[in-house]
């Protein structure tokens, strides 16, 4: 899948994680070591995180929703 297509589906998928969770850009931010630009980003469809940064970034959303990263990785697959 190219990347513009994931962003697609993977930002909307990782913001209503986010705010299911109840958990701000800012708090999400510093859980994944990570601007809270670069959440928002993210969240818009506008970046994927660097490879440098992307485990901690999905490790981060996962334990903010209570989800394993498989599982909501799953939800937007």
């Amino acid at each position: 899948m190219p990347t513009e297509r994931l962003l697609d589906y993977a930002g909307p998928a990782f913001r209503a994680a986010r705010v299911r969770a109840g958990v701000t850009q800012a708090e999400l931010a510093e859980r994944a070591g990570v601007s809270t630009a670069t959440i928002s980003r993210i969240e818009n469809a506008k970046a994927w995180p660097s490879n440098a940064h992307v485990d901690r970034v999905v490790d981060a959303y996962a334990t903010a929703s209570g989800l394993t990263p498989l599982e909501l990785l799953e939800r937007w697959s």
